[in-house]
């Protein structure tokens, strides 16, 4: 049973069967890896959207160091006022003191 059913997974992935609005994470162009969504942007790069936007409204890449937090903790909400540019020692000093917390 299990390997006929990869077997059908594999030919619906080959025949497009599960591609574009067809497959259950599409949202409209963008769709979701390890919780993030991705967006298209310039010539056909992709990148996790909430870094996108957090790049567009500073106006330039972010920094090496820097990374966005997404502060209710959901990856998928990319609401600008739920994203917060932080450098990647604040961000791992936020999600410790968050695990100890608990």
């Amino acid at each position: 049973m299990g390997k006929e059913l990869i077997k059908k997974a594999h030919e619906a992935i080959k025949s497009g069967a599960t591609a574009g609005d067809k497959n259950h994470n599409w949202k409209g162009g963008e769709y979701l890896r390890r919780g993030y969504v991705i967006e298209t942007h310039s010539q056909g790069k992709k990148k996790e959207q909430h870094i996108l936007i957090i790049e567009r409204k500073i106006g330039r890449k972010l920094k090496k160091n820097e990374v966005v937090h997404h502060i209710n903790g959901k990856t998928d909400d990319n609401r600008l006022s739920n994203l917060l540019l932080m450098t990647r020692g604040q961000h791992t000093a936020l999600h410790n003191a968050m695990r100890f917390k608990k």
